[in-house]
């Protein structure tokens, strides 16, 4: 027995649809919103304010508000300049580690150099005396090249 893919894809991809669509409409039937009442709503009265001079109140309000955007003024200014600040103060920070950094590899390459040369002399005087003690032709080669590295330190 053949099966047939085409058919079986159209017939689960129309069940699936049809239990889908039923789903959706019992969901729609069962959100709705309850029905409203048939009575009419006694609508809300609202007591009038006692009488105030509105003149005062507007004043008193105005003053409020002035104080509080001038609070909020001062308040951003502080904060800009807290920033600023700290913004100038990890910036020397940065400079400064990084003046540090060059100087301490300035101070490693010159100290390697020093050395290097220290040693140089040291095998240069090493080589003079082993040259001094048994002329030979071996100890005046080594002492020639020795010598010529210690005096060319390039």
């Amino acid at each position: 027995m053949e099966v047939n893919y085409v058919k079986l894809y159209f017939t689960i991809t129309l069940s699936l649809g049809t239990v889908l669509g039923v789903y959706e409409g019992f969901k729609a039937l069962n959100s709705s919103p309850p029905p409203r009442p048939l009575t009419k709503q006694q609508p809300v009265v609202i007591n009038p304010a006692p009488s105030v001079d509105t003149e005062k109140l507007v004043q008193k309000v105005l003053q409020q508000a002035q104080a509080q955007s001038v609070d909020v003024f001062k308040q951003a200014h502080k904060t800009a300049s807290e920033t600023v600040f700290e913004m100038q103060q990890s910036y020397a920070q940065s400079v400064h580690k990084q003046i540090k950094e060059n100087m301490d590899k300035q101070n490693a390459e010159r100290m390697r150099r020093l050395n290097g040369q220290k040693k140089n002399w040291e095998t240069c005087r090493f080589w003079k005396a082993e040259y001094k003690e048994a002329k030979s032709a071996y100890n005046r080669a080594m002492m020639d090249g020795a010598c010529e590295r210690a005096m060319n330190p390039n």
